[in-house]
């Protein structure tokens, strides 16, 4: 049940961001349609901070995703995978990378699928035994996630959406123990709506004078 669980956020996350991404303003309309006159230029700016604070996590994703494209790309091209394959297994990793864990299990079993049915495989780094490919092949997938968890996620990442390093990766933690994969795929999003909604709402009160 755990597997179809994820198997089913795989499938839905991709198509809750692109139904977010082409949606007119129908949802903005609708949510202000519901708020008091009096409290309307507070709401839409609150609205307004949301939206450029979710654009500005969707470019930081897909900074991400590009720099771990990149990263599988050239660690694969080093160990010996033909330039055209380990570029193809960069673009696919680094897209699905969207979705945690998945761009680097993608990495590994393409990878080592490859490296099962190559032949005469030319390492371009000397120390690397073409005999011992599918080890490469795993340590180059661990150098990405490392890379990934500790550099592009909390730093590229958070600098996108004016997070703390720190405060990202305690949030993808806290989201994974409370709800599982899921809480891990929202965590950064959610935490990024939270902080601006507040930010923008405190700001908003102290301007209509409701609080000091």
């Amino acid at each position: 049940s755990k597997v179809t669980n994820i198997i089913s956020i795989w499938l839905v996350a991709p198509f809750v961001f692109i139904f977010l991404l082409i949606d007119n303003g129908e949802i903005k309309r609708n949510l202000i349609m519901l708020v008091p006159n009096r409290y309307f230029e507070m709401v839409l700016t609150i609205i307004d901070n949301v939206d450029d604070a979710i654009g500005k996590y969707l470019r930081g994703t897909l900074m991400e995703c590009s720099l771990v494209g990149l990263s599988f790309m050239t660690l694969l091209f080093l160990i010996g995978i033909e330039l055209q394959w380990a570029l193809l297994i960069g673009i696919i990793a680094g897209l699905a990378n969207a979705i945690p864990f998945l761009g680097p299990a993608i990495g590994l079993v393409v990878g080592m699928s490859y490296a099962l049915i190559a032949e005469n495989m030319q390492p371009v780094l000397p120390f690397i035994d073409p005999q011992n490919i599918i080890l490469w092949v795993l340590i180059a997938v661990g150098i990405v996630q490392a890379l990934d968890n500790t550099v592009f996620q909390p730093i590229v990442l958070g600098s996108a959406v004016s997070l703390h390093p720190l405060v990202v990766i305690i949030g993808v933690m806290g989201g994974s123990v409370i709800l599982g994969f899921a809480g891990m795929l929202f965590a950064i999003p959610i935490i990024v709506i939270v902080k601006v909604m507040l930010s923008t709402l405190i700001n908003e009160m102290k301007a209509y004078n409701l609080i000091e």
